[in-house]
């Protein structure tokens, strides 16, 4: 098991106190669901974390429609977005957009490609997106 080392800091009687204990590294769970902590744009982009709740495909700084309603994010079961009436914004998400999530960004190397959208839902859902 992976651990981390946590620094604390407080005041006990005047007096600056320091705590350094190790403990398991939190990592945030994993969601089936590429879009999910993800902000869209309408410029073909799609970046961020995984972080937070946002939903890439309201294309605002709006969150997961699933975890609003107490569900667990998961693209395969998301009858918000992934539903015969929103086919069209997925296929041009799918065919026009590239993902640039931050966990991915090499650390101080400027610019960076990102990848295409197909090739993010593969990462995240471990299988080929299909129509």
């Amino acid at each position: 098991m992976d651990t981390q080392r946590t620094v604390s800091a407080s005041v006990v009687d005047g007096e600056v106190k320091v705590e350094v204990t190790d403990g398991p590294v939190r990592r945030q769970p994993c969601v089936a669901c590429p879009f999910y902590g993800m902000i869209g744009t309408r410029y073909g982009i799609i970046m961020g974390g995984p972080t937070g709740n946002a939903c890439a495909l309201t294309f605002a700084h709006s969150p997961c429609r699933m975890e609003m309603n107490d569900a667990r994010p998961d693209w395969d079961g998301c009858t918000f977005f992934n539903v015969p009436g929103q086919a069209d914004l997925i296929r041009m998400v799918m065919d026009g957009y590239r993902a640039y999530p931050e966990r991915l960004h090499p650390a101080g190397q400027g610019s960076w490609e990102g990848m295409a959208m197909p090739e993010w839902f593969e990462a995240v859902m471990g299988r080929p997106y299909a129509d």
